[in-house]
């Protein structure tokens, strides 16, 4: 499902681009593959500016119920295409994070990945239901 298709600002247009000149679906997060073991399945998970959503599909195969926002409704296509084609079932939101955060105590899991926005960060803490756990990985975690 795709909610939110809108009005396209710049900096949707740049990723738009990135997105359509990609290969392939990405790669999910090291922080992800490297400590899904250490989670629960079965709660609520976010995937926040989730690109092609490479770790969204990972999180939905391991039992979470994800969602995934991406400002490039591209991004969300052609992450929509691969969940149908998987047969996985998730909610992906073409959605600006900085203007629409999370709300307060709606998810067990919040992945941020490639992305950084420090105003966040006090909003995705609350985002959290009683529990939570919240995986980051920012910008220099691709120089690893």
């Amino acid at each position: 499902m795709i909610v939110g298709y809108g009005p396209i600002n710049p900096l949707a247009e740049k990723w738009n681009r990135r997105h359509s000149e990609a290969d392939g679906g990405g790669e999910p997060a090291w922080v992800l593959t490297e400590n899904i073991h250490l989670l629960s399945s079965g709660g609520r998970a976010l995937d926040l500016a989730c690109g092609r959503g490479a770790s969204a599909l990972v999180m939905a195969r391991s039992g979470f119920d994800v969602t995934a926002w991406d400002i490039s409704p591209v991004a969300i296509e052609r992450l929509t295409s691969e969940a149908a084609t998987l047969g996985l079932e998730m909610t992906a939101e073409t959605r600006d994070v900085v203007s629409q955060p999370p709300e307060a105590a709606s998810f067990d899991l919040i992945l941020v990945s490639h992305f950084l926005d420090r105003s966040l960060a006090s909003t995705i803490v609350d985002a959290l239901r009683p529990g939570g756990i919240t995986l980051l990985s920012d910008l220099q975690s691709m120089c690893r």
